[in-house]
């Protein structure tokens, strides 16, 4: 396998784990708007438990984005378009 090709499989590897870390950021911050809402309007039995449900997904959401932001510095370092 040539260097070239390393390369193109290395940005390409990248691209497909930043898409998946957006993705599952998108999802998180998602889920933590519904059950923070829950908890505003009394459709949730417990809101002090969904709102910890809540933080628990902001926490997953910004380790996502933490990760996105390694990836790109990853991927410019590789010498793909970020």
């Amino acid at each position: 396998m040539s260097t070239e090709t390393q390369k193109v499989d290395a940005v390409r590897s990248l691209r497909y784990l930043i898409a998946t870390e957006l993705l599952l950021a998108r999802h998180a911050i998602r889920r933590a708007r519904r059950h923070e809402f829950r908890a505003s309007t009394g459709l949730s039995e417990n809101p002090q438990a969904a709102l910890k449900v809540a933080a628990g997904y902001k926490r997953d959401a910004a380790g996502s984005r933490s990760a996105v932001a390694r990836l790109r510095a990853d991927l410019a370092r590789v010498g793909g378009a970020a």
